[in-house]
């Protein structure tokens, strides 16, 4: 009976992690471009004025935000 046990275990782990992997997920230590030196597509923003315009609050001037 722990033999059983033991083998659901690791057969639920076992799928769990090749599961995650399968779905393309980063792993650690990966590093993710939040910006493209360029533009601003891809952004959202949230500003206390909702009628505020991005290009108005933020912009890109020699690849800095």
């Amino acid at each position: 009976m722990r033999l059983c046990g033991w083998t659901l275990r690791v057969a639920l782990v076992t799928a769990f992690c090749l599961a995650a992997d399968a779905n393309g997920e980063k792993t650690c230590g990966e590093a993710v471009d939040l910006f493209n030196g360029k533009s601003l597509e891809g952004w959202t923003y949230y500003l206390v004025d909702p009628n505020a315009k991005m290009e108005d609050v933020w912009s890109v001037r020699d690849g800095i935000l």
